[in-house]
């Protein structure tokens, strides 16, 4: 790396750092609805009863998050400022990878304030952006798997004219599956990095290269899943690649009156039944599936209100909700005057932003298929303001680009005129 790199990166590091720390040995209300989950099953695991909520829930969370905290607790005790900690250092360092995507994918710009100034300006801002300093200190998995996501990100694009870092990001969606399961649905934006880095020769021999690295990065991507899926047949005695809480997702995004919080009868219906893990998660999965069916002009325009809870802004990320104010500890309401938050500025530059890279940078496409697809898997579950926080750095990266685009085709337009 560049001296003017390191020290760049190093800058927008500490400038994400102070305020996450800030929060991070803020005082915090005790844990609470996801959290605890987590948390449980953490302490579950270091305690030799599985990485389990409880013995009825075996597998109804995703392992990877509870894993990460049960690393630090395993090293550091069962303390949730080590934890705050050590989320405030992988949100600056989110910042960092966020200024080396957008520098390595624009390092061929000719204009030298879109080439300079949208990796320092996204990085900063990511390093200000108010839910992101928020939940870098609320034990929830969004500062783990955006990290992983930016990595991601800078091996699928930044990198994807060599093979070897295609084949890294394999591996890394199958660790981010594990965190968050909605990541099965970037692989086609992996398989789309393996499709450009054909080399050449006949288009037999490319078909046959294509294919043999889709077997090899799908083969990559199940690593890190099969020792829990193989866990799970001998303990569920089902097959259960990730987890089981699928169907009560899906149930929660397709039911009667659905809304922003709604869940349905979930509750109810779990008291009606007395089911396992699995069966239950297939029960609210018919039960889904069953409303798509009877209601498809509902289940449209509930999709359309999906897309709109995402995006929208004003929405806030839960837990920064009215409520949550008041998990707003000592120093986040002064932080706050210096913060930016989702708003429709962001919102249409980043739409702009997004068109413009894709017709000017092919090789960011991947993240674009990145984003499509998660929104994707969102109108398949469920949505809340919550979901769009890892899409956020790219939205952010869209945004500058977009904004510094527009600036400079005034000048130039001014220029001309005179």
């Amino acid at each position: 790396m560049k001296n003017v790199h390191f020290w760049t990166a190093a800058g927008v590091f500490l400038a994400a750092l102070v305020p996450r720390l800030l929060v991070a040995f803020a005082p915090h209300p005790p844990l609470f609805s996801d959290m605890e989950d987590y948390d449980r099953a953490a302490v579950n695991f270091l305690m030799g009863h599985g990485l389990a909520m409880s013995p009825d829930y075996q597998a109804y969370r995703p392992p990877g998050y509870p894993f990460f905290l049960a690393t630090i607790y395993w090293i550091a005790g069962r303390d949730l400022t080590v934890v705050r900690v050590v989320q405030a250092v992988l949100s600056a360092g989110s910042c960092v990878l966020l200024y080396l995507l957008a520098a390595v994918l624009l390092q061929k710009e000719q204009r030298l304030l879109i080439r300079r100034g949208v990796p320092v300006l996204s990085g900063l801002l990511l390093a200000i952006y108010e839910s992101h300093i928020f939940l870098a200190g609320i034990v929830l998995s969004e500062t783990l798997f955006t990290f992983l996501l930016l990595f991601f990100l800078l091996f699928l694009c930044g990198f994807s004219h060599r093979p070897a870092f295609c084949s890294w990001s394999a591996f890394l969606l199958g660790i981010l599956a594990l965190i968050r399961p909605a990541a099965v649905f970037y692989l086609p934006a992996l398989f789309y990095a393996d499709a450009r880095c054909l080399p050449g020769g006949r288009k037999g021999e490319q078909s046959r290269w294509r294919m043999g690295r889709w077997c090899l990065h799908f083969l990559l991507f199940c690593v890190p899943m099969v020792p829990w899926t193989i866990r799970n047949a001998l303990i569920l005695h089902a097959f259960v690649p990730i987890s089981t809480n699928g169907g009560v997702n899906f149930y929660i995004g397709h039911h009667p009156g659905y809304s922003y919080w709604s869940t349905g009868e979930k509750e109810a219906i779990r008291a009606r039944t007395d089911l396992n893990e699995v069966e239950e998660s297939r029960l609210f999965f018919r039960l889904g599936l069953g409303y798509i069916l009877e209601h498809p002009g509902q289940t449209l325009v509930d999709t359309w209100r999906k897309i709109v809870y995402l995006l929208k802004p004003g929405i806030p990320v839960w837990p920064m909700g009215e409520a949550g104010y008041d998990l707003r500890f000592a120093f986040f309401p002064h932080l706050r005057t210096v913060m930016v938050e989702w708003n429709w500025l962001f919102l249409i530059l980043s739409i702009c932003g997004g068109v413009l890279l894709w017709r000017g940078i092919p090789n960011s496409r991947g993240m674009h298929f990145v984003v499509f697809f998660h929104i994707f898997a969102v109108l398949i579950y469920f949505a809340r303001a919550r979901f769009r926080v890892p899409l956020e750095p790219v939205f952010l990266f869209w945004s500058v680009y977009a904004g510094l685009w527009g600036i400079l085709g005034i000048k130039r337009r001014f220029r001309q005129g005179d």
